[in-house]
Formats: structure tokens, C-alpha cells, sequence
């Protein structure tokens, strides 16, 4: 075996050079331990590079929240009052960076406020003034349709000595025709006013006969953003349809609408609803579905008359269902009326005493009529005397319930 090819034995050690090639030859590759250590070496290298790296940007972190926390407490060894200052100093200071920078975009703002606000102004005055007109045309067809018919000035009352200081007319028709032509100019201003007008008009419409014409001036109220607000405005209009649809003739329409109003949930308007109902059903001949319904109004009313203030007169609507339950059924109008407050033992002796001949005598008469009065609140002097009630008229189109 030749020396180029022989390789160093074990004994030679690990460590010994290669010998030097002869005749010129080029070296061979590098032996492997070698290139594992030269890899080792690279790796360490960039190892301790990483390491560096992460070190310094821990150190660069650390300076950053040192300063922050020195920013964050500047005052640590500073009393209340000189802590209150330097806030103070640093918002006024940080206050004013702000204004300096975002000066033009403050400045239109401000102008736009400025100019906003003039302008709104403006607008809610002349808002203000049209509605106020709006309304004064309103109340002058209220005037009107609420003014005296007659000939010469109204004379003082004889009690109070007051006047009556509503407009005259000479007759109906120019208090109707007047009244007319106010609401169709108060119609014309728009919004709430207008319903409101127009609800009107339909009942004045319906005063002069024009039935057809009322019928399509409360259909334009049912309809309207108003009656889907405000109840009164509904149950007035629902009442108005079925009116006109009863002064052109067509009771079954009229019955729809009247039935409508009792169950539309309308307070204080399903009575009323009962009530018109009960007037078609005694035209038509059905009397006893009118008393059944009469009935009912009679006793809700008497319910609610419970709470009347003391002297007051029964309402439009009480009054009138009494004389229609007292046409359809004398006897049980005659029997709901009764005070049912009297003590039986009272009435029989008042019916005893009555019965004697000779009369009564005036003391025990004053008895009987003061326990009569502590029973009921009013004596038999103080009742006035029952009288025949007439046929029912139809109730205006703006009856209160």
C-alpha cells in the first residue's frame, strides 16, 4: 500500500496532521471532525447572536416601563396641594397642545354650532307663529259654530249680570253656512290642525243634512295619523260614520259602526256604542235586543254615577238611555230608578201614616221626610215629578259619553 493512501493508524493519535501530499498533489476534502466542529462553532455563534438580540430588547423594555412608571408618578414625594398644581399644569399644558393642533377644526365647529343654532331659532319662531295662526283659524270656526241665532244683542243675565259675548247670527243656516266655511279654511293649513278641522267640518255636514258629505269627511278622519294617536279623535269619528250612514238610511251600516265603537277599547265610548245600537234595534221593531242592550247601558252608567260629584246633573248620555229604557220598559226604568237605599221599615210606615184618614200629622211628616232624607240624600219634595219622556232624537255626531 502506497503512503498517499494509507491513513494514520490509531496510535498516531487523533490529533497529528495529516502529512503533506507529494509530487504536487492537491489536498483532499477535509476529514469529517472537522466540518462537525465548524458547524458546532456556526451554531454557537448565531446562538449567542439570538441571546444578545433578546437581551437587549428585554433591556430596552425594561428602560421603557422604568420611564413610564417615572412619567406615571412624578409627584411621589410631592404634597396634596403641589400634586393638585402640577395635574393642573400638565391638563392646562396637554389643553392647550390640543387647541393648537385642532385649532381649524374647533373653529368650523364652532361656526357651525354658531349658525346652527341662529337658524333653529329662526325656524322654531316661525313654527311657533304658523301654528298659532293655525289655531286661531281653528277657534274661529269654533266660534262660530258655538254662536247665538236670534235677532239684537243678548241681553244680561238676570242673575249674574253677565253677557253673552258669543257672535249672532240671524238664523241656523248662517250660523251652519259660517261655521262651514271656517273650518274649511282652517282644513287647509295641514297637519294635526287639519284633522282636527276637518272633524269638525263633518259635523257641521251632518247638521245642515249633507249626509253623504259628512260620511266621507269622517272616513277621512278614521283614516288620518291623528285618530291612530288619540282615542277621542277615533271613537269621535267611528260615532260620525255610523251616524251618517243612518241618516241615508242604511241602518245594517250604521249598526257596524256603532257596534265597532262599543268594542274598540275606547274608555267611556263602549256605552255610547250600546246605546246607538240600541236606538236602531226599537227603529227596526227589535225591541227586546234593544231593551237587552239599553239595560246594560243603564246599569254601567248607574256604576259610574257612583263617583258623581253631589249635585251634579247626569250626563247627555244618562239621560237619554234612561228615556229609552223607560220607552221599552217602563216598569224596570220605573224599578232601576228607585233609591235602593230606603229602609223598607220607613216606607211602610210612611205608607201607613199616608193611609189614615184625617191627614198626617205635620211633626211625624217632618220625622218620616228626614229619615227619608238621611236614607237617601234628598226628600220626596226635592224629587222632581216623573214625566213622560219623548221618542229619542239621534245623538250628534259629538255627544260626550
Amino acid at each position: 500500500m502506497s503512503e498517499e493512501n494509507r491513513e494514520p493508524s490509531v496510535s498516531e493519535g487523533e490529533n497529528k496532521p495529516d502529512p503533506e501530499p507529494e509530487n504536487g498533489a492537491e489536498a483532499g476534502p477535509a476529514p469529517e471532525p472537522k466540518k462537525k466542529k465548524a458547524k458546532a462553532a456556526a451554531s454557537e455563534s448565531v446562538k449567542d447572536r439570538n441571546q444578545r438580540i433578546r437581551e437587549e430588547a428585554a433591556a430596552r423594555r425594561r428602560n421603557r416601563r422604568e420611564q413610564e412608571r417615572q412619567r406615571a408618578a412624578p409627584a411621589r414625594n410631592l404634597d396634596a396641594s403641589e400634586i393638585v398644581d402640577d395635574a393642573l399644569a400638565r391638563g392646562t399644558h396637554n389643553l392647550g397642545l390640543l387647541l393648537r393642533k385642532h385649532f381649524n377644526k374647533i373653529q368650523w365647529a364652532a361656526a357651525l354650532i354658531v349658525v346652527g343654532g341662529i337658524g333653529y331659532k329662526i325656524y322654531d319662531v316661525r313654527r311657533e307663529r304658523t301654528v298659532g295662526e293655525n289655531s286661531d283659524k281653528l277657534l274661529a270656526a269654533v266660534a262660530a259654530e258655538r254662536a247665538r241665532v236670534g235677532e239684537g244683542e243678548a241681553k244680561p243675565d238676570a242673575y249674574s249680570g253677565l253677557e253673552d259675548t258669543r257672535k249672532t247670527f240671524a238664523t241656523e243656516e248662517a250660523r251652519l253656512k259660517a261655521a262651514a266655511d271656517a273650518y274649511k279654511t282652517a282644513a287647509a293649513t295641514g297637519g294635526t290642525t287639519a284633522t282636527l278641522a276637518r272633524l269638525g267640518e263633518a259635523g257641521i255636514l251632518y247638521d245642515q243634512g249633507k249626509y253623504k258629505e259628512a260620511l266621507k269627511a269622517y272616513q277621512d278622519v278614521r283614516g288620518s295619523e291623528l285618530a291612530g294617536k288619540d282615542e277621542d279623535v277615533k271613537g269621535r269619528a267611528i260615532e260620525g260614520i255610523g251616524l251618517s250612514h243612518e241618516g241615508l238610511g242604511e241602518l245594517d251600516a250604521a249598526l257596524k259602526s256603532f257596534r265597532e265603537l262599543e268594542n274598540s277599547g275606547i274608555t267611556g265610548f263602549a256605552p255610547l256604542g250600546q246605546f246607538h245600537q240600541a236606538r236602531l234595534l226599537r227603529a227596526k221593531g227589535e225591541n227586546d235586543k234593544a231593551k237587552e242592550l239599553i239595560k246594560k247601558v243603564v246599569d254601567k252608567l248607574a256604576e259610574k254615577d257612583k263617583d258623581r260629584a253631589p249635585g251634579m246633573p247626569p250626563s247627555y248620555l244618562q239621560s237619554a238611555a234612561r228615556e229609552l229604557y223607560a220607552e221599552l220598559d217602563p216598569e224596570a226604568a220605573a224599578a232601576a230608578t228607585m233609591p235602593q237605599t230606603i229602609d223598607p221599615a220607613v216606607l211602610e210606615k210612611i205608607s201607613k201614616e199616608t193611609g189614615k184618614s184625617g191627614g198626617v200629622d205635620p211633626e211625624k211628616l217632618k220625622e218620616l221626610l228626614k229619615q227619608v232624607k238621611d236614607a237617601t240624600g234628598s226628600t220626596p219634595e226635592e224629587s222632581p215629578a216623573p214625566q213622560e219622556a219623548p221618542a229619542p232624537e239621534p245623538a250628534a255626531p259629538a255627544s260626550a259619553p
